[in-house]
């Protein structure tokens, strides 16, 4: 299996297929897994790197996690795109990871051709006087007194559309030893800390030619497409609709590929059209 030895950690990747380079960043679950359904629709256009985040799954950390862990995480994807020669490149982030890609383009634009942020989880950005931060904070505190069972339901029923709830729920085994160590590390580490980050906004609109928020279409009026739909106002873009609510890519796989690839042929026309020579 490939790795890449970064400071603290050994970071798990696979590659997938040919033509330009599409790293896939997951949100909370940490895994290359949940995007593993949308393979098969992409890898006959794109090069498609998955990877596990540090802390999950295959992705061991090399001793505690300390410091800041979305720097490390946003430095864990650059060298990946720079280990793999693949830069400049599309990277689409979803929940925790757009909170990684966004970072990423702050700190190293170079990096990045196009960026897709998918309903970004820095609710923290919303103009709630700080009510979904409370949230997460709160559901952090159900965790430690009352178990993650009662957390999940809590994130579930509150923060997300009734098409992610049930898809959420069957995703979620915590009888799984391996579910639980990942659970943990998110609850600890990510949670109240990913949710809470004050994102560039203003380095982030500096590149806004290279930026576009998604979400999906069942998803407006919910925290993270909030986000989304924040973000796109103060880039000037329009947000990009995907098919399902915030896990369409794992709900309604094909038809979210069919939306990412269609996005990302009108980029090639675009850029097609202005090195074009003009008669």
């Amino acid at each position: 299996m490939p790795f890449l030895h970064v400071p603290e950690a050994t970071i798990y990747y696979e590659v997938h297929g040919e033509g330009p380079p599409l790293v896939l960043v997951p949100g909370g679950r940490g895994t290359a897994e949940v995007f593993r359904a949308l393979l098969p629709h992409l890898t006959a256009r794109y090069t498609v790197v998955l990877m596990d985040r540090r802390g999950f799954l295959r992705s061991k950390l090399l001793g505690p996690q300390d410091g800041d862990k979305l720097a490390s995480d946003i430095d864990d994807i650059h060298r990946l795109i720079e280990a793999l020669e693949i830069g400049p490149a599309t990277v689409f982030g979803s929940s925790s990871g757009a909170v990684v890609t966004l970072g990423l383009m702050a700190a190293h634009p170079e990096s990045v051709q196009t960026m897709i942020a998918h309903e970004p989880a820095a609710v923290s950005l919303l103009p709630d006087d700080g009510h979904w931060v409370d949230f997460f904070a709160r559901m952090y505190a159900v965790y430690r007194e009352s178990g993650m069972p009662a957390a999940y339901e809590l994130f579930r029923e509150h923060g997300f559309a009734e098409v992610d709830k049930q898809a959420m729920k069957a995703s979620v085994n915590l009888d799984d030893e391996e579910t639980r160590a990942n659970s943990t590390h998110w609850f600890e580490n990510e949670l109240r800390q990913y949710t809470a980050v004050q994102l560039d906004t203003a380095a982030i609109a500096e590149h806004s030619q290279k930026f576009v928020a998604a979400g999906g279409e069942a998803s407006a009026g919910f925290p993270t497409y909030e986000v989304a739909r924040l973000l796109a106002d103060k880039t000037g873009t329009p947000v990009l609709q995907f098919p399902g609510g915030h896990i369409g890519y794992a709900t309604h796989p094909a038809e979210f590929a069919q939306v990412l690839l269609r996005f990302l042929d009108g980029l090639s026309s675009r850029d097609s059209d202005k090195s074009a020579p003009r008669s």
